[in-house]
């Protein structure tokens, strides 16, 4: 009788001991797991706030001036892609000089002249160049994918370069090709300064006009003494227009290649009395003035 009960009290310790043993291994992975939860939150933490910043200590999420969650590498390769050519840079043995059409010279003096007390009007002017730029390769894509390239994104970036005087205006749409920088930006037919001049007469000095006879891009010179157009088409290299309004201007291919890859780049060297064009809420306000019928998404870039 005793000897069972022997048994019975070393079977319980048994029991015991291994519970004991058990708990403590389940209690011991419990704290690697915990460990391992840590350690993952906390490296998911310092990955966060690399990228948005600390906001519990204060620090808001990194943002560029002007913009909203725009990546930086994105906006590096925009800079890097769309720089300013230099004056030492141009193929002087392969550039085109052309006179401006009569009745182009002729325009330009009166927008320059009559348009003095509207300046702002060439922003309105050339964003909406932009945006019929790519509504026209928007259209074509509906039909050929392939024509939007590498450059998928449909968009018109603004930027600044303080240190140079320049602001530009880009757009991803459908670009010129060579024949078109002479066509568009050198010629204009008669009927369409006749017609112009007209409307402005009869309006009483309306000058809001100037963009129903295609004559807009011309503003650029009431803000700018030198416009530089870059522009890529698909079915062309990518070529730079340039010109200083004084009847004359000049065309040759960028000798850095596709750097656009599509669309079309306006680089308005501006006048000393519109420098305050370089100022970031500046430029904005009057983008989202002149951009309530514009659906095509704006970025801007202030250097």
């Amino acid at each position: 009788m005793r000897l069972n009960k022997l048994y019975t009290y070393m079977f319980l310790l048994f029991l015991l001991n291994l519970i004991l043993e058990n708990t403590k291994i389940f209690c011991e992975n419990n704290n690697t797991d915990d460990n391992a939860k840590e350690e993952s939150n906390s490296e998911e933490e310092k990955d966060t706030a690399e990228e948005f910043g600390d906001v519990s200590s204060g620090e808001h999420p990194k943002q560029d001036d002007g913009e909203t969650n725009v990546n930086k590498k994105e906006r590096k390769k925009v800079q890097d892609n769309i720089p300013e050519i230099e004056e030492s840079e141009k193929p002087l043995d392969s550039i085109e000089n052309h006179e401006y059409q009569t009745e182009v010279t002729r325009l330009m003096d009166i927008i320059v002249n009559s348009l003095y007390t509207h300046k702002e009007v060439f922003l309105r002017e050339l964003i909406s160049n932009a945006a019929d730029a790519l509504e026209k390769i928007r259209f074509l894509s509906l039909s050929d994918e392939s024509v939007l390239g590498e450059e998928k994104k449909l968009e018109i970036r603004i930027s600044t370069n303080p240190e140079k005087n320049i602001l530009s205006i880009t757009d991803t749409g459908i670009g010129m090709t060579k024949d078109d920088l002479i066509n568009n930006l050198g010629t204009i037919a008669k009927s369409g300064t006749s017609n112009f001049l007209e409307a402005i007469s009869k309006s009483g000095g309306d000058m809001s006009l100037i963009g129903q006879f295609g004559v807009g891009f011309y503003s650029a010179f009431l803000v700018a003494d030198k416009v530089i157009v870059y522009t890529k088409n698909n079915n062309d290299d990518q070529y730079i227009w340039e010109s200083t309004a004084d009847a004359k201007f000049s065309i040759y291919k960028d000798p850095r290649g596709s750097t656009l890859k599509r669309g079309t780049r306006i680089s308005l060297h501006l006048k000393e009395d519109a420098t305050n064009l370089l100022n970031d809420k500046k430029i904005i306000d009057l983008i989202s003035k002149y951009s309530q019928f514009i659906q095509f998404p704006f970025f801007f870039f202030f250097f």
